[in-house]
């Protein structure tokens, strides 16, 4: 379930935002894989799950979907 990004999140985007090379990203794959990349398949999840209960009437039937979350 996507619990939103965390102070993390945003620390690796800057730091990715300043060493944009190989190296640096291959000695923070685990934090890019634990900060970005599974929090935003789990975004993409809900969103795919929410259009399909939507019948897959859009982004508007999303955004509701997701609004009645919170």
């Amino acid at each position: 379930m996507f619990q939103g990004y965390r102070q993390e999140t945003l620390d690796f985007l800057w730091g990715i935002r300043f060493n944009n090379d190989r190296t640096w990203f291959q000695a923070h794959k685990e934090e890019y894989l634990r900060c970005l990349y599974e929090p935003t398949a789990a975004l993409g999840e809900e969103v795919a799950r929410a259009r399909a209960l939507a019948g897959g009437r859009g982004l508007v039937a999303v955004n509701i979907m997701v609004a009645m979350r919170h």
